[in-house]
């Protein structure tokens, strides 16, 4: 007999976590389950404190992350199901939005930049270079390394504002001590030794920093 899961609406989950894996399109756990930790980790609003959260539940019902299950019962002949279309983050984020402006709004850096990244088109949307510097500005101050580094970048590459390598390097240090893994490697590039040229792309993971 086939296994049935609980939705995630019925898991326990808090609001923030249930929200976010919503925009997942993830409806019950075992979808959950099939999920891995990168794929989580790539929501804007799933850090390592809701990817613990996540885990708690996966272990109470016996499951862990990155499982493989059998494939349903094919269906009767007579009652062909249609394909289901594929998941599509920038399709995702580009529809939740306006919700990660209202996040943005009410405090929360790592939506700032997804929010940014939006705006200079990485997700397919209209590139508005002034609104990304703005929520840019608005991640880093809050504290996201990433948010920090990719207004490094906008900086370096004038994108929407005067390029300025000082101001790009400021960023990247600020980003550096953030814990933005990636920053060391931008302000190495841009000593007397590196290569400062305007090759550099917007990391659009949108990670918590």
């Amino acid at each position: 007999m086939q296994q049935t899961f609980s939705t995630i609406d019925d898991a326990g989950l808090s609001t923030r976590v249930r929200n976010a894996l919503v925009g997942l399109q993830v409806t019950d756990i075992k979808q959950l389950a099939s999920l891995t930790e990168h794929d989580l980790l790539r929501s804007p609003n799933i850090g390592r404190k809701s990817l613990d959260e996540i885990c708690d539940l996966l272990g109470r019902h016996g499951l862990v992350l990155g499982m493989v299950f059998p494939p349903a019962p094919e269906p009767d002949a007579e009652t062909p199901r249609p394909p289901r279309a594929p998941f599509d983050l920038r399709a995702c984020l580009a529809r939740r939005l306006a919700q990660l402006e209202q996040w943005a709004a009410e405090g929360c850096p790592s939506a700032a930049n997804v929010v940014g990244a939006c705006s200079l088109g990485a997700h397919g949307n209209t590139t508005e270079p002034g609104k990304a510097r703005r929520f840019l500005v608005q991640a880093a101050r809050g504290g996201s390394g990433l948010g920090a580094y990719n207004l490094g970048l906008l900086h370096l590459d004038g994108i929407g504002v005067p390029a300025s390598r000082r101001v790009a390097e400021r960023w990247f240090r600020r980003a550096r001590r953030l814990g933005c893994g990636v920053a060391a490697g931008a302000l190495a590039s841009l000593s007397p030794a590196g290569n400062a040229g305007s090759h550099h792309q917007l990391d659009k993971r949108g990670q918590q920093q």
